[in-house]
């Protein structure tokens, strides 16, 4: 794409005044402009005394006991070490206390977590500009605005990062507090003292984000307040890592403009630097300034981030975890500090913590992989596994509700620390779960009891992640049956450099081999696809239920197309896809599953694909019509098809799955049925043109009527009818 026809596809897509900010801000970037307004020096062997009040005394002895005598309230105070130690084993238990002390001495060792998936070695201290899985470096002496985000020589920047986030705080201040070990607060200030003599202001990659700044703030100050009581934390330590963090403040509010580009939550996280900085050290010289501004940025992005059905800007679960997390400790902390945030924030946050339950699986905790997953996980407090969304959740609901949502378990260690071990002994209010429809962002979910389904449909107003419209991520007791490829590596050699973004890897159709979208530069699209939710029903008993939707990203094709999909729950055990390509002459098309990994067998004289999970025994059956020499294809982790058949569950970490697709010529208009039968193995499936009749193991039996195809209709699926025994349901669609 040569540089005009981006330039105008751009325009088209953000605006002027977003490409004219964007082109101004990489203009400074590439002239060395940053070089002059944030120059490198080396710490001030004072550096806090210049940071400082008048009123507020400048020598480390004399500082400690200022700060001693009116440090402003944290969710904790080290007058609650006893009773938290005791709620700790409470919650943890022996094992996991064990767990936790083992985790901590690692980092001693000098082995760090990496996205809480895998662990590195660093050394210790650590060698904080290397990537130890790949042995690249950044240069350590460069002006952060020299740093490349992604090169030859120094891989994914997200790997030196990472530890820079200091996920390590987290953890020796809670392995301090539930052993009472001080090596812990120990190993804390050496940690402190190595990042200082390896990264002077402004030089090298950890200088480079704002977002990554704001993110080690918010560790260092929880990890200060844990230690504060600490023979470990002398005034000499305390007085350096201050000044430390008021210059970090400083390069955060200076340099907001590339956050608030970005339209994403870099700019909420550097709002939550800002004002956690300014309410925790009112004695710096600039705190007034920077928890004002902070306020303002996270009162803003609230309201342009958080839709009012709760969903995020961002099309990602993981990163609407991360802004909850986010809002959640600056509402916390607004509480503590007696500076509320306003009811109008409050109330998104509510909501998007409703929204997040209600995508949720309730069995294993986790959520479907949709969207970006980029590893991030802000508040690692307690010992749950990452892809587990119940602490976030169980605190964003105490936040709002004042009650726990979930039985006693390991999740509950993020309202010991957030809010105290009253939080504990609050009253639990369990909210059921039901289908959810989330209009204006284009999230809809059909849930039977121990199944559920997850599709988007919608018309993008801010900038798209992946060309994903109408992916169907399935759900069954606790097992992700079909399931979204994730991300695994934003930045890194073909064929996964970001390449699980396409149309072609997830659960959806892919026309003439084109992504739904036009691909740009990284992190661009073009050609933003346009949706339309048609139906979304439930029939009077609730064993039915439908929903319907199209998209028009195909229509700039040549042979143009519209790919309409409905989605039908029958009871707990069947769901059935039907994919109309609607348009008129001949393009190739492919419909795709990426399932969960087990044994299999296919028969491809029945149109069955048998896969054998723990949990039971999933069908998947076919039929296709107008679809010229269609044969099903399966593969799974075979690095020569790849990125097809893997999924990420974890940042940096890859996994086979089972990739299935039926592909073949389509002579439109043309139909794709896809039905998968759960743990029913007498079932038989009878697929006819306008039709469908499934017969259950269990003596159910569905008949669906569909639309005729060559008849112009809005909705494919047009009526359907469940019968158990003498029990009949039907649920008639227009």
């Amino acid at each position: 794409m040569n540089r005009q026809v981006l330039l105008r596809q751009a325009i088209n897509e953000y605006g002027v005044g977003w490409v004219a900010a964007r082109l101004a801000y990489e203009l400074q970037v590439r002239s060395g402009v940053h070089t002059l307004r944030f120059p490198q020096r080396p710490w001030n062997p004072n550096e806090l005394a210049a940071w400082l009040t008048d009123k507020a005394p400048a020598a480390p002895d004399e500082y400690k006991d200022y700060w001693s005598q009116r440090r402003p309230p944290f969710f904790f105070q080290p007058s609650d070490r006893a009773a938290y130690k005791k709620a700790l084993r409470g919650i943890l238990g022996e094992h996991g206390l064990e767990s936790l002390a083992r985790e901590a001495s690692q980092i001693q060792q000098g082995t760090f977590s990496y996205f809480f998936s895998q662990s590195g070695d660093l050394g210790f201290p650590p060698d904080w500009h290397s990537n130890p899985f790949t042995g690249q470096r950044t240069p350590r002496a460069a002006h952060w605005s020299r740093v490349p985000m992604f090169s030859r020589e120094t891989g994914d920047l997200k790997f030196i990062w990472e530890p820079g986030r200091f996920a390590s705080a987290y953890q020796l201040a809670r392995a301090y507090w539930a052993t009472g070990d001080e090596s812990y607060a120990e190993t804390f200030w050496q940690l402190i003292e190595s990042w200082a003599v390896a990264n002077p202001p402004n030089r090298g990659s950890h200088w480079k984000c704002g977002q990554e700044t704001s993110l080690r703030l918010m560790a260092w100050c929880f990890a200060l307040y844990a230690v504060a009581d600490s023979p470990a934390t002398t005034p000499e330590r305390l007085f350096q890592i201050v000044g430390m963090i008021a210059a970090q403040a400083d390069r955060v509010a200076r340099d907001h403009v590339y956050a608030r580009l970005q339209r994403n939550n870099h700019a909420i996280s550097e709002g939550i630097g800002l004002w956690t900085v300014g309410l925790l050290f009112p004695e710096l010289r600039s705190a007034a300034q920077w928890r004002d501004r902070g306020r303002r940025i996270l009162i803003e992005e609230a309201m342009r981030q958080i839709a009012g059905d709760g969903s995020y800007i961002q099309n990602s679960l993981n990163y609407h975890r991360l802004m909850l997390q986010d809002y959640i400790w600056a509402a916390r902390l607004a509480e503590t500090c007696d500076d509320a945030l306003p009811n109008a924030l409050l109330s998104r946050v509510e909501r998007a913590v409703e929204f997040l339950y209600q995508t949720q699986d309730p069995e294993s905790g986790r959520v479907p992989c949709y969207g970006s997953n980029d590893g991030a996980l802000i508040l690692p407090l307690n010992a749950c596994d990452y892809t587990d969304f119940r602490p976030v959740i169980a605190a964003g609901n105490y936040l709002t509700h004042r009650t726990r949502i979930y039985e006693q378990g390991p999740w509950e260690e993020d309202l010991l620390w957030l809010f105290g071990k009253e939080a504990l002994e609050a009253k639990i209010n369990s909210v059921p779960q039901d289908s959810l429809s989330a209009g204006e962002g284009g999230y809809y979910t059909l849930r039977g009891e121990r199944s559920f389904a997850l599709t988007r449909c919608t018309t993008y107003r801010y900038r798209p992640a992946q060309a994903d419209m109408l992916h169907v991520d399935l759900w069954w007791r606790g097992e992700n049956i079909a399931c979204d490829a994730g991300s695994y590596l934003y930045y890194a050699d073909s064929p996964w450099n970001n390449n699980l973004i396409g149309t072609a890897v997830h659960n959806t159709v892919t026309i003439a081999g084109q992504d739904q979208m036009v691909a740009g530069p990284r992190f661009m699209w073009f050609e933003w696809t346009k949706a339309r939710m048609l139906n979304f029903a439930r029939s009077s008993e609730g064993r039915l239920e439908v929903f319907q939707g199209q998209h028009e990203g195909y229509l700039r094709l040549d042979a143009p197309a519209l790919h309409r999909r409905a989605v039908l729950r029958a009871g707990d055990d069947v769901w059935l896809v039907v994919d109309d390509i609607l348009g008129q002459g001949t393009n190739a098309v492919a419909c795709h599953w990426l399932l969960a990994d087990g044994e299999h067998v296919i028969d491809e004289s029945a149109n069955r694909l048998r896969l054998s999970l723990p949990v039971g025994e999933v069908s998947v059956r076919w039929a296709a019509t107008n679809l010229e020499d269609a044969r099903p294809d399966i593969t799974r982790g075979d690095e020569k098809e790849a990125p097809r058949g893997w999924r990420s569950r974890y940042y940096g970490v890859r996994e086979p799955a089972l990739s299935f697709q039926l592909a073949g010529t389509g002579h439109m208009p043309c139909r794709i049925v896809t039905a998968f039968i759960l743990g029913q193995k007498d079932s038989r499936v009878f697929f006819q043109r306008d039709a469908i009749s499934i017969h259950s193991g269990d003596g159910s039996e569905l008949s669906v009527t569909l639309s005729p195809l060559d008849e112009a209709t809005r909705l494919t699926i047009i009526e359907a009818r469940l019968a158990e025994g003498e029990r009949v349901e039907s649920l008639k669609l227009s």
